[in-house]
C-alpha cells in the first residue's frame, strides 16, 4: 500500500533474497524502492550522500569529515535526483547526481563516461570527479537554469547557437567513434546513434505493453497505442531524414531551456551531456527548436522561419542566404523526430519512475504532436 506520497514504503521483507530469487533483479528492485523512499524522506536521501562522499569522494572531503556539510535538493531534474553539496569550511560545492530507475535501460552509462570524460577535458562540460554505481559526484555550477522565456531570447539564441556549433565541431577519432558504436552494439562506418536509440525506444515499450499492462495501471494508456501504425510512421520518418544526409556529430541531444546555464559574468554554458552521441546536427538544432514550447507543450510557440533563420545565421556564422536556407530546410523532417523519441521515452519513463511529473500524460502529447497538422506540415514541404 502507499502512502500519502504515493510511494511504498520499504519493510523488513523488502530487503531479503530468498533462495532461488535471481539476485540481480532483487538489488535492482531495492534501489528503486530505495529511490522511491528517499523521496519521502529528505534525511534518508542526506544520509545516503554521505555514504557516497565517504565511499566514492573521499579525497573530496577534509579529513573524512562529513558533518560540517550542507545538503539541499536541486529541483528541475525529472529524471535524476540532484543534490548540492556545499563545504562551507573549504568553499568547496559538489552535486550528487543519483540516476532514477531503470534510466540505465535507456541511457548507456559507459558512452556517457566516455562522452563526458571527452567533453571535460575540452572544458566544455562540468568536471565529473567519480562515477560511482547509481550515480555520479560532479562540479556544481553557480548561475541560473534558463527559462523557456530566454532561450526565445534573440541575445540567447546567438549564444546558444554558437555554442551548439562549437559541440557540433568536435572530431570524433575512429578509436573512439567505434568504441562509442560497440558500445551500443551500432554497424557501419561512423553511423548515427539517432536511429538505434529510437528503435530501442520503441522495441522495449512494445515489450512493457505485452507483459505489464495488466497489472501496472500506468502501462494502461499503452493499449490504446497502435503500435504497428506507429511503427510505420517511424519508418517514413527515417526515410525523410535520411534523405536530408545531415551531417552527424556529436550531439547534446537534450537541449532544453534547464540545460544552458548562464553565470555571473561570463556567457552560458550546457550541462548534462547524458544522452550525447553521435546524432545528426539537424535532430539536435530541431529537438532544441521542439524546447521552446517547455514541458505544457505550447507549440505555437515553436520557431517560426524568421526566428529560424537567426538562430541558423549564427550556428554557419554566415549571411549566406542559400547555405541559411538549405539548413532551415535539412532540419523540418527532425521535428516530428523529436516528438516521437520523447513520446516514448516519457512512456518508457512514466512506467517506472518515482519523481512527481506526468510522463504518460507528456509523452502521449509528444507522440500526437508528431501526429498534427503542425508538424506533419514539416514533412510535406520535404
Amino acid at each position: 500500500m502507499t502512502n500519502e506520497q504515493g510511494v511504498i514504503p520499504l519493510r523488513e521483507k523488502d530487503l531479503t533474497i530468498n533462495v532461488g530469487d535471481n539476485r540481480n533483479l532483487k538489488v535492482e528492485e531495492f534501489m528503486t524502492n530505495f529511490i522511491s523512499n528517499v523521496f519521502e524522506n529528505k534525511n534518508a536521501l542526506f544520509l545516503y550522500c554521505k555514504y557516497v562522499l565517504l565511499f566514492y569522494g573521499k579525497e573530496l572531503l577534509n579529513e573524512n569529515n562529513v558533518e560540517s556539510l550542507n545538503f539541499e535538493i536541486i529541483k528541475g531534474g525529472i529524471t535524476n535526483i540532484l543534490v548540492k553539496v556545499e563545504d562551507n569550511i573549504h568553499q568547496n560545492k559538489y552535486l550528487i547526481r543519483l540516476y532514477g530507475p531503470k534510466t540505465s535501460e535507456i541511457i548507456n552509462r559507459e558512452r556517457e563516461k566516455l562522452i563526458s570524460n571527452i567533453l571535460c577535458d575540452k572544458n566544455i562540460s562540468k568536471k565529473i570527479y567519480v562515477f560511482f554505481p547509481n550515480g555520479r559526484i560532479e562540479e556544481f555550477k553557480d548561475g541560473y537554469a534558463l527559462s523557456r522565456e530566454d532561450i526565445k531570447n534573440k541575445d540567447f539564441q546567438k549564444e546558444i547557437a554558437e555554442n551548439l556549433r562549437i559541440l557540433h565541431d568536435i572530431q570524433l577519432d575512429d578509436t573512439i567513434y567505434k568504441k562509442l558504436q560497440a558500445l551500443q552494439n551500432i554497424q557501419g562506418n561512423r553511423s548515427s546513434f539517432l536511429w538505434s536509440t529510437l528503435w530501442k525506444y520503441f522495441n522495449t515499450l512494445k515489450e512493457e505493453r505485452q507483459k505489464k499492462y495488466s497489472f501496472n495501471p500506468k502501462a494502461y494508456i499503452l493499449k490504446l497505442i497502435d503500435f504497428d501504425m506507429l511503427e510505420s510512421i517511424i519508418t517514413e520518418i527515417q526515410e525523410l531524414c535520411c534523405k536530408k544526409n545531415s551531417p552527424v556529430v556529436l550531439c547534446h541531444c537534450d537541449l532544453l531551456s534547464s540545460n544552458i546555464i548562464k553565470t555571473e559574468g561570463s556567457s552560458i554554458s550546457f550541462i548534462d551531456f547524458e544522452y550525447s552521441c553521435p546524432m545528426e546536427r539537424a535532430y539536435d538544432i530541431a529537438n532544441h527548436f521542439n524546447e521552446y514550447a517547455g514541458f505544457n507543450c505550447e507549440w505555437d510557440l515553436t520557431p517560426n522561419r524568421s526566428e529560424e533563420y537567426h538562430f541558423i545565421k549564427h550556428y554557419l556564422k554566415t549571411d549566406d542566404e542559400q547555405l541559411i536556407n538549405q539548413l532551415i530546410d535539412e532540419i523540418q523532417p527532425f521535428y516530428v523526430c523529436s516528438h516521437i523519441v520523447w513520446g516514448l521515452w516519457a512512456l518508457l519513463q512514466g512506467l517506472h519512475s518515482v519523481i512527481d511529473f506526468d510522463f504518460i500524460n507528456y509523452g502521449m502529447t509528444r507522440l500526437t504532436a508528431a501526429f498534427s497538422v503542425k508538424f506533419r506540415s514539416k514533412l510535406e514541404k520535404n
